[in-house]
């Protein structure tokens, strides 16, 4: 997965679905993955391709793509390129919107401070992508 980020990066071709090599890119590296696949038609009635782009490094911030809530309603696919690190907390998807308390953040995300994860019953866990990752 690294490498195929890398060659998107390195062409500058954008990975936007609305760009016909970005499209192509989501097709093949997501749509047509089975482990995807099974998940999505396993799991939902239906499902629809929604693109964040990039988010970026910011220490000593927690960011989540839903307000949270046991009940999911939605599934976020990420793709890794080389060398990238991410901190995930362990259960965070079951906590409850009242204990994570997050609120909207500047960049449309959701933050959440570390010490509500944790009172949550949450664990931290880095993980280092060395070749990127799914």
């Amino acid at each position: 997965m690294g490498l195929r980020i890398a060659e998107m990066d390195d062409s500058g071709i954008q990975f936007s679905p609305s760009s016909n090599a970005g499209l192509e890119f989501y097709s093949l590296n997501v749509h047509q993955d089975m482990r995807i696949r099974t998940i999505l038609e396993s799991s939902l009635t239906w499902c629809a391709l929604g693109d964040y782009r990039r988010i970026h490094e910011d220490k000593g911030h927690t960011y989540q793509l839903r307000k949270g809530g046991a009940e999911a309603d939605i599934l976020v696919i990420q793709l890794w390129s080389a060398k990238s690190e991410a901190r995930y907390w362990k259960a965070s998807h079951k906590a409850s919107r009242e204990a994570l308390d997050s609120v909207r953040a500047a960049n449309r995300m959701w933050e959440v401070a570390s010490a509500r994860l944790e009172q949550a019953g949450c664990k931290a866990q880095d993980i280092f992508f060395e070749n990127g990752g799914l």
